[in-house]
């Protein structure tokens, strides 16, 4: 399922520490990879203080484009998840000044869709997800 999921492009749980690690000289100090997610060579990062989307462009990925939404630029989200038949879940971001939301598209499972849901709810609605139910669900998974 892994490889199927490579290559079909699915968004797959990401190993924070590893991320945290690939991410060291562009995080600022204190921030803290919570969740990861990888497709091919894209990256959806949630850290404790902003989501960074990382686009690599090109056949060799050597062009890279980062982008930074702070947390506290975030009006709203929705979460769309995937029904029976549907195809990936998707996170909507409603940031200020900007008129369409963007779109990050996560593999199914409810795993993933509640952990996204409990990060973007925590960090907006100005609460440490440390001190919500359940943080055990924030170490990484495999």
């Amino acid at each position: 399922m892994a490889i199927l999921s490579k290559i079909i492009g699915d968004e797959v749980r990401a190993n924070n520490d590893k991320v945290q690690k690939e991410l060291d000289d562009l995080l600022i100090d204190q921030e803290v990879v919570e969740l990861a997610y990888k497709e091919f060579r894209d990256e959806s990062v949630f850290t404790n203080y902003r989501v960074i989307l990382i686009d690599k462009k090109g056949m060799t990925g050597v062009k890279t484009i980062y982008h930074t939404i702070p947390y506290n630029s975030i009006i709203h989200f929705k979460i769309e998840s995937s029904g029976v038949a549907g195809h990936d879940h998707v996170i909507y971001l409603y940031v200020y000044g900007e008129k369409d939301p963007i779109k990050i598209d996560i593999s199914r499972g409810s795993k993933n869709l509640d952990l996204s849901q409990m990060v973007l709810a925590s960090h907006i609605c100005g609460l440490s997800i440390y001190e919500m139910k359940e943080p055990a669900i924030l170490s990484t998974q495999k």
